[in-house]
């Protein structure tokens, strides 16, 4: 509780605003915020770093605001944000990647129909009906894909370039990590552009859209890990990194395992059939 007479209100009061960062900026407001929010009254931790003040000027409720505007004092909070902007930027190189492989190697999907592959008892060979398709989508697929990820990419091609022109008259570090949250946004721009065309190059409108919302669901990682690390307008990073590792942790391990119990029984037709087939060549010889 902090009344009238309190030595951090007499501190406050000699405040050179020119000199105050995006990060004092956001302090203070944070601090006017609980001071409406507890009606005239504040409640201070001085010896907790996970008091929640987070509202920066750009990138609202995303940890790409902390990689930005963050300094020494939110060390753990700039180390998280540059964490999730350098994976997503892995990602997206994952996706242009792949991509840009099936861009060269030319290959379609190739299919047949659900009776032929009923009749045939699930089995294929040259005789079977199969169909490829190796079509162009139209210029109206192409728009619908492209006009989804204007929409979704516009607010954050502009916010990037507005926190550059931010951190610009703040400090040269600010600015530095400002261009790279701008790289992030142009790489997802760039990835997804390269993704979509090549669904629509081989005529597949809708795996376009698709293959655009789970880049564009990548970009939504920033978001998600803020509000996972906030709780009652508090950080809360030991609950957020346990769940984490563990949700992790669950998959990786999790992988072999699957493997091995899903192909179990492929294994088991696989050695049935090579069974059969020395039974067969052993039939002739007798």
């Amino acid at each position: 509780m902090v009344n009238e007479n309190s030595p951090l209100l007499e501190a406050a009061v000699p405040i050179n605003v020119n000199n105050l960062t995006a990060d004092d900026i956001e302090k203070l407001r944070c601090i006017v915020q609980s001071f409406d929010d507890n009606k005239g009254s504040i409640e201070i931790d001085n010896n907790s770093v996970s008091s929640d003040c987070s509202d920066y000027p750009e990138f609202a409720e995303t940890t790409h605001a902390w990689f930005v505007f963050g300094d020494a004092r939110n060390a753990l909070d700039r180390f998280i944000g540059t964490t999730i902007l350098l994976f997503q930027i892995y990602v997206y190189f994952l996706f242009a990647g792949e991509a840009i492989g099936d861009y060269q190697s030319g290959a379609v999907h190739v299919s047949i129909a659900h009776s032929d592959c009923f009749a045939s008892d699930e089995s294929i060979d040259m005789q079977s009906n199969l169909v490829c398709d190796a079509d162009q989508a139209s210029t109206w697929d192409a728009f619908a894909a492209f006009f989804m990820l204007g929409i979704f990419l516009t607010s954050d091609i502009y916010q990037a370039y507005r926190a550059i022109k931010l951190a610009f008259k703040t400090s040269v570090f600010n600015l530095m990590f400002a261009v790279l949250a701008f790289v992030e946004v142009i790489t997802a721009l760039l990835s997804a552009t390269i993704s979509i065309s090549q669904q629509l190059y081989v005529g597949h409108a809708a795996d376009a859209i698709e293959v655009g919302v789970g880049l564009l669901f990548i970009r939504e990682l920033s978001s998600r890990a803020y509000q996972g690390l906030r709780y009652n307008s508090k950080k809360r990073y030991m609950g957020f990194f346990v769940i984490l590792t563990v949700t992790v942790l669950f998959g990786f391990f999790s992988h072999p395992v699957l493997v091995k119990a899903m192909t179990y029984e492929n294994k088991i037709v696989e050695v049935v059939s090579k069974h059969e087939a020395i039974k067969q060549v052993l039939s002739k010889h007798e």
